[in-house]
């Protein structure tokens, strides 16, 4: 984003646009740790990075240059977003190879730990899972619980050579997916668990990969989720 005349709205649309997160617009919010700002002084504007205790650092002052403020605030913003993705690729990374191979699993799953509202950070990844094609079969105080496939589908595929089409291929795969609120480590946090896989093979895999974008979609959402390497929860209560 450059060019003249600058505004926040523009400086909101190119937010938006390229799902930028770790920004406080005006003190929008309380100060947040590893994030970037600009806010309104009796000079002019101050664009600020604040570091892990959420204190401001780098801040730089722009007299009668809303622009150039905004500019900077940009640049600095999507510096962030880059570590911040470089950091996320490590982690998926790091988990990959400390992780046992969860189609070896029970029920798969992984701690989330949020800031905000965990009731609104459950429904991000309930709301992921079914953009991915699992269906709400329960909500309840602090459960959500949705279901991959349909009995019928599940009996076509014994019977008809669904493998063979594209649009059927997926007839057979079966999963359900429980979304609670549980304490962990004297810290409340959200359980992402996986069972009744059929076709482990791939609906492990289809599990895995939505739980993954869920936690993206936390971060897009301003929840800074910090997930746990994937555990299997039927071994944990045996």
């Amino acid at each position: 984003m450059s060019g003249g005349n600058v505004n926040l709205e523009q400086v909101r649309a190119a937010i938006a646009e390229e799902q930028l997160v770790g920004h406080n617009l005006h003190d929008a919010h309380d100060p947040r740790e590893d994030e970037v700002g600009v806010r309104l002084v009796p000079e002019g504007l101050v664009v600020f990075s604040n570091d892990e205790r959420a204190v401001p650092m780098s801040e730089r002052l722009f007299v009668d240059d809303d622009e150039a403020a905004y500019d900077e605030f940009m640049t600095r913003l999507r510096a962030l977003n880059r570590l911040r993705r470089r950091q996320a690729e490590r982690r998926r990374a790091a988990r990959s190879a400390a992780e046992a191979d969860p189609r070896r699993m029970g029920r798969p799953g992984r701690f989330v730990h949020v800031q905000g509202p965990l009731a609104a950070a459950q429904e991000v990844i309930a709301s992921t899972f079914s953009a991915a094609g699992f269906r709400r079969v329960s909500s309840g105080t602090e459960r959500v619980e949705l279901v991959y496939g349909s009995g019928v589908r599940e009996w076509a595929a014994t019977v008809l050579p669904t493998e063979a089409f594209a649009a059927t291929r997926r007839w057979g795969w079966a999963a359900r997916v429980t979304i609670v609120v549980v304490q962990q480590d004297a810290r409340r946090a959200i359980r992402v668990e996986g069972s009744a896989f059929s076709d482990a093979r791939h609906t492990v895999g289809l599990f895995v990969e939505t739980l993954d974008q869920a936690v993206d979609a936390l971060a897009n959402a301003g929840f800074d989720p910090s997930a746990s390497v994937l555990t299997d929860g039927a071994a944990a209560s045996r």
